[in-house]
Order: C-alpha cells, then structure tokens, then sequence
C-alpha cells in the first residue's frame, strides 16, 4: 500500500476489494476493516465500491435499514459514473434485503453466488 502512495495511485480500491474478499470467507471484522480504511483515503470513484461494500457488512451483521441506506448510495453513485452493470448489482442487493431480514446469517451467500458468476 505504501508503494502505491508514493507513486500518486490511491489504494482505496484495493482495500476495498479485500473488504469483499473478506466477506467471502466470513471474516466480517476484517472486512470492515479494509473498507474503514478504504473510506478514509477513497476519491469520488471508488466510494460506490467502498459503500456497496460497507451495505454488505452491514447485511451480515444484521443492520438492514443500514445496509440499505449504503446500498442505495451506492447505486446513486455507481449511476453518476455510468457503472450500468455495478448499478444492476446494487439493484439486486437491495431486492434480496427483505428476504434475509429474520436470518442474518445466510444474508452473504445469494450476492457472494452473484459475484462469483459476474452478474
């Protein structure tokens, strides 16, 4: 990370793929992690990625309207970039929130399935 700041790149996006890579396998204080202090340093383009994954955590801890809330963002933000695809994402997060509001345990498994084949 210190090598990619002192060639003028942002990390941002690395830390907050980690965070997602985190959440793959279940390590949801790790995540929040990367994705804290992917959020301290993250330019206007990457904040969609770091908030999608913020909704995430959110989701598995059980804090669905907080989940929602970054999700929503996220997708504002993914649509100022003309992300159509990162928006489609979003879109499907939100509409699996209801079904996993009783069990937060399962809520990761359906968007990790998603992730995993692209959509």
């Amino acid at each position: 990370m210190r090598l990619r700041r002192s060639i003028g790149e942002n990390p941002a996006p690395v830390l907050a793929r980690l965070g997602h890579l985190s959440l793959k396998f279940n390590d949801v204080p790790l995540a929040e992690d990367f994705l804290s202090q992917a959020l301290e340093i993250a330019g206007p383009k990457d904040l969609a990625l770091v908030n999608y994954g913020r909704a995430r955590v959110a989701k598995r801890k059980g804090e669905m309207q907080e989940a929602r809330r970054l999700c929503e963002l996220a997708l504002e933000q993914y649509a100022r970039l003309g992300r159509e695809g990162r928006k489609r994402q979003c879109q499907r997060f939100l509409d699996h929130l209801p079904l996993h509001a009783g069990d937060p345990t399962d809520c990761g498994k359906q968007e990790d399935r998603n992730e995993a084949h692209g959509t």
